[in-house]
């Protein structure tokens, strides 16, 4: 008998090996040399994204044949490589807004308190009032002077405005503060309160008051809502620091006593412009913010949160949107210890403690105070809200 043969056969002749692989014979066996992009035994396996062809960490996927990058808004090309330009790119948004890409273009996500196409309005309300008159008192309008019929010693001041007054002031150019029209943040008016006398209680400004009450709600207490939110521009009269220096605090429902919380703007010669709070679990006098521009508007935002128990109460404080600072409310925590009536909280008190009928205080402008009414758990729906510009008419 003759002995059997060996036979080598091709196995390439299967063609065993796909996406353009090279097939080579092999005694008994073959072996595939894959394409650029390919792996596995007979090459079947994808592994285009190995060699990270997509730019700008855009994601890559593999697909049959070959490899897709999945580019971010602003790139395209195979490879995510070429740049387009976004409508966002201008930063368009104001107001530390933020930009968000659209199919119709652009949509700024505005901050609080802006609204407007780019964010360059500030936002004032349902509520705006309006019908103000250059050179007039803040009590010829919804506001008043607490108890009293007018500011005390208001025509008492060293110097005048350089437009006529409407008050009770005999020469027509005196007072101690007027709607003006040297500076505004919006519009053409704002308020300028120089001076005045420093009553704890009456004879100073109260902003007009909510039919609203915030405060406490829980047990006896007897409060529409829980919070209360408030925001005012102001601007250094003056362009040099002079120790001007300004209370805003949140009055009570009769117009006649300071109800909760102290913030105070200082126009210290030594430490700059600086906003600060009397904050009673401190019991100082903490900086919100310092050293801030004498010849720009700053924007002050303060917050109270009225919760259930004994000076539980929380205001929040923010200057210019990013300097914050959390703390208790000072006055109405002198109300838990000296066992005085808890005060509700429904307007602004405006209180100047800079020595009165000094001639080198030239104080603050004051322009676009609004404030609200709201709960905590439903901060979205306003229950009432105020919001003025000191201006003849409504802003576009």
């Amino acid at each position: 008998m003759k002995p059997a043969l060996d036979i080598d056969i091709d196995e390439c002749i299967s063609n065993p090996c796909v996406n353009n692989a090279t097939c080579k014979d092999l005694i008994n066996s073959y072996r595939c040399e894959c394409a650029d992009g390919y792996t596995g035994v007979h090459c079947g396996i994808g592994n285009f994204c190995a060699s990270n062809p997509c730019k700008n960490d855009r994601r890559c996927v593999e697909r049959s044949p070959g490899y897709r990058c999945v580019c971010q808004d602003g790139w395209r090309g195979r490879n995510c490589e070429e740049y387009i330009s976004l409508p966002c790119d201008s930063n368009p948004c104001q107001n530390d807004g933020h930009c968000v890409t659209v199919p119709e273009g652009f949509k700024c996500v505005c901050y609080t308190g802006w609204i407007g196409i780019y964010c360059d309005k500030v936002y004032l309300g349902t509520n705006v009032e309006v019908e103000w008159q250059l050179g007039e008192s803040i009590t010829r309008g919804h506001w008043s002077a607490g108890r009293d019929p007018r500011l005390q010693e208001d025509c008492d001041q060293p110097d005048r405005f350089p437009f006529p007054t409407i008050n009770d002031c005999v020469e027509p150019s005196d007072g101690g503060q007027a709607i003006s029209n040297e500076e505004a943040h919006s519009g053409n008016f704002s308020w300028h309160f120089k001076r005045g006398y420093t009553s704890k209680l009456q004879g100073t400004p109260f902003s007009t008051g909510l039919n609203n009450w915030v405060g406490r709600t829980d047990g006896n207490y007897s409060g529409d809502a829980d919070s209360f939110y408030a925001s005012f521009f102001f601007k250094l009269a003056n362009v040099r620091l002079d120790e001007s220096k300004i209370a805003v605090v949140a009055g009570n429902p009769d117009g006649d006593a300071r109800a909760s919380n102290y913030l105070e703007i200082y126009a210290d010669p030594i430490q700059g412009l600086r906003v600060r709070v009397q904050d009673s679990i401190f019991g100082r006098l903490a900086v919100v913010a310092e050293n801030l521009d004498i010849a720009e508007w700053h924007r002050v935002e303060m917050t109270l949160h009225a919760i259930p128990g004994v000076n539980h109460d929380t205001w929040h404080y923010s200057v210019d949107q990013k300097s914050t600072f959390s703390g208790r409310g000072y006055f109405q925590t002198e109300n838990y210890k000296n066992d005085w009536w808890y005060e509700y909280v429904n307007r602004l008190k405006f209180q100047p403690t800079h020595e009165n009928r000094k001639r080198k205080c030239q104080g603050f402008f004051f322009d676009d105070v609004y404030y609200k009414a709201f709960n905590v758990e439903e901060e979205s729906v306003t229950i009432e809200e105020y919001g003025t510009s000191f201006e003849s008419y409504p802003l576009p």
